[in-house]
């Protein structure tokens, strides 16, 4: 289920949420210690032990993930699960991007049962608004199973609302796996409170040959931040079996203590930020930079611009509709705005003194759709 997770997070990387600083990418490990008690489907419940490392990288164009679980039983057998998952943008424009992904997995539960998988996926990103994006997704691949190998396709599609701190995934997908065949739906509600509680539950059912159970499936977890770099995990619920990743249908309750680094903005050092090189008035000479964005409650988030020698200073994006907001004054020549912005890879403009829109530095310029330019950012 954790890999499962993992996949999904670097799959829609553009829709997830975190704080972002523009000009380092955005890297997140972790490491998760835990207790379980595990019923898989045809086989006695248990109790396990749990270690889960984990690492998250995405920047503009690329994403990659990495995670690990070992599960030690009570009966004194044991299991091995890792991941990697990556996507790099092909092409993109202010409502939609291209991409490539990949995804290598296996597992292993004593020296008896060895499962792996190689996936590879073409997907289109809808961005929309700050409050709708969605994607679809095909994927072909093979999974090996104690020597016996089958192939895969898979076809998804997802779509997101969000409003404040709420959201909810819709998504539909249709598995063939060898010569068996069926369809998944599901409903992800996510909450996250500015506290940095966060709060998930997910509904699902199936349709199809591996339908002998057709849900409903019922999974929600619960993480509570105890300190700046631990949180408290709590989680439950009943997942199907994954023909494509290996995992067993069954039942569980899981507490873990999760370690991971901070997520802090870290502004571009001063001294790399452009001099002032005209008085107020000439926008065209006015140099301006996108220092940093600052997440707030819910989907609000701060973007900070430094502009010196700058008398007023306007940002425009794809979370705007492309019209102008007016930022305010924030000291040390620079100016802020706070917007609701959804996550993800998010197109934007800024003009000084009432000049020319242009790239602001801190960001990637991108072609847009009119043959002009814009600044790419991530917002994961």
């Amino acid at each position: 289920m954790a890999a499962t997770r993992l996949a999904l997070a670097i799959a829609l990387a553009p829709l997830g949420a975190a704080r972002a600083t523009i000009a380092a990418a955005q890297i997140v490990v972790s490491l998760d210690a835990g207790a379980s008690h595990v019923e898989y489907d045809g086989f006695l419940p248990s109790a396990a032990f749990s270690l889960t490392p984990a690492l998250r990288v995405v920047r503009e164009r690329v994403a990659f993930g990495a995670r690990a679980t070992w599960l030690r039983f009570e009966s004194g057998n044991s299991s091995l699960q890792g991941l990697l998952a990556g996507s790099v943008v092909l092409a993109s424009s202010r409502r939609s991007l291209a991409e490539l992904g990949a995804e290598l997995g296996g597992s292993r539960y004593e020296h008896f049962a060895r499962f792996s998988h190689v996936l590879a996926s073409a997907r289109l990103q809808f961005l929309g608004t700050q409050d709708r994006a969605g994607s679809l997704a095909l994927t072909l691949g093979a999974v090996e199973k104690d020597g016996e190998t089958r192939p895969i396709q898979r076809a998804s599609g997802a779509v997101r609302f969000a409003r404040e701190a709420l959201s909810v995934t819709l998504t539909g997908t249709g598995t063939i796996v060898g010569g068996s065949d069926y369809a998944d739906f599901s409903a992800t509600f996510r909450h996250t409170h500015r506290s940095g509680l966060e709060a998930e539950a997910s509904v699902s059912a199936r349709a199809g040959d591996a339908a002998t159970d057709a849900g409903p499936y019922v999974e929600a977890a619960l993480t509570v931040p105890l300190l700046t770099t631990t949180a408290l995990v709590l989680a439950g619920g009943r997942y199907p079996t994954d023909a494509v990743r290996g995992n067993i249908g069954g039942r569980f309750v899981t507490a873990a203590v999760r370690i991971s680094t901070p997520r802090r903005p870290r502004p571009i050092p001063r001294a790399a930020l452009p001099p002032a090189t005209a008085a107020p008035g000439d926008g065209s000479t006015v140099a301006a930079t996108l220092v940093e964005t600052r997440r707030g409650r819910g989907e609000s988030c701060t973007l900070v611009v430094h502009a010196a020698g700058a008398s007023s200073v306007e940002l425009m994006g794809d979370f705007t509709d492309w019209s102008a907001v007016t930022l305010q004054p924030a000291g040390n020549n620079t100016w802020s705005v706070t917007l609701r912005i959804a996550p993800g890879r998010r197109r934007i403009n800024v003009r000084v003194n009432g000049g020319p829109w242009s790239v602001p530095a801190g960001t990637t310029a991108v072609a847009d759709d009119f043959q002009g330019m814009v600044g790419a950012i991530v917002i994961p």
